[in-house]
């Protein structure tokens, strides 16, 4: 019997269905050496311990080539292939609902891993200052620089935005808090 392995929206590679449940054991964390010296289809295996676990590298290889060929999972080449990650990340996160004991919750660090890698390579955040990050939340939050009175006056407010007075750790603290976002956004 022979049956796709789905990820997602991607279909990949026909497998057998024993082949099918030991992939679906292995991304669970389930595999485990079965037998004295044998794995899978039978054939005399290499096995290695990984965390006393016995591990049989040539069904190993198979699997992943097969989790390969099908999800493409591997260091992002291009921007069709970080497409298809990002699609895939986002599967993967609808499954799991944020869930860090699911199975699949390693799957999805993987992933993520890969995206930011690509990112931090292929698209760059550019450098800013904690004045600009000001700058770009009071005009997100439609805020002008009255209603920053956590900070102080609207003289002290307009001075640190012209960079003539630096933020003060109370001052980025209430920043920080107000905004929901870290504090070394200001410093």
């Amino acid at each position: 019997m022979f049956s796709k392995l789905n990820f997602g929206d991607m279909t990949g590679v026909t497998c057998t269905r024993q082949e099918h449940e030991s992939l679906l054991m292995f991304f669970s964390g389930k595999a485990c050496h079965q037998g004295a010296g044998r794995f899978g289809r039978g054939c005399q295996a290499f096995t290695i311990n990984v965390m006393n676990a016995a591990i049989n590298v040539k069904h190993l290889r198979l699997i992943w080539e097969q989790f390969r060929a099908a999800t493409d999972i591997t260091p992002i080449r291009d921007e069709a292939h970080y497409a298809r990650m990002t699609e895939m990340l986002e599967a993967l996160m609808d499954e799991t609902q944020g869930d860090e004991k699911h199975p699949a919750m390693g799957l999805v660090n993987i992933v993520g891993d890969l995206i930011e890698d690509y990112e931090s390579k292929q698209h760059p955040l550019p450098e800013f200052t904690g004045v600009q990050a000001l700058k770009f939340l009071m005009e997100q939050h439609g805020l002008k620089q009255s209603e920053l009175t956590e900070i102080g006056s609207q003289g002290v407010v307009s001075e640190i935005l012209r960079g003539k007075r630096e933020l003060n750790i109370r001052q980025v603290r209430a920043l920080s808090e107000r905004f929901g976002v870290s504090a070394a956004t200001f410093v």
